[in-house]
Formats: C-alpha cells, sequence, structure tokens
C-alpha cells in the first residue's frame, strides 16, 4: 500500500471549509442558469472529505 502524507485536524478544517465554499458555488451557479458549470463543480468535494478522514486515521497520533 502506498505511503500517505500525514494528516492534521488543521488540515480537516481547511478541507471542509473549501466544501463548503464548492457547495455554495454549486448552488449560485444552478440558480444562475448555468447547469454545465455546475456539473464542472459538482465532481464530488465529498471525495475530499473521505480522503483526509483516511489520511487522519493512518496519520501517527
Amino acid at each position: 500500500m502506498p505511503d500517505i502524507k500525514s494528516a492534521t485536524p488543521a488540515d480537516r478544517d481547511a478541507v471542509l471549509a473549501g466544501t463548503m465554499y464548492l457547495r455554495l458555488a454549486r448552488k449560485l451557479l444552478v440558480e444562475a442558469g448555468l447547469p454545465r458549470a455546475a456539473a464542472a463543480v459538482r465532481k464530488s468535494p465529498d471525495g475530499a472529505v473521505r480522503h483526509i478522514d483516511q489520511r487522519l486515521r493512518r496519520s501517527p497520533s
């Protein structure tokens, strides 16, 4: 299994803030009538949260 870079709770906070802004951007793009742009932003901000959670679980305490 490949090495995974250690993560900190601050890293997770940064990812959560980023996903919040992506969700807001998605909502605003839909409201503006830009479904293709919204679809591009829809590409898994939740995956980023899952990724950072995995890094935190595998990081040394």
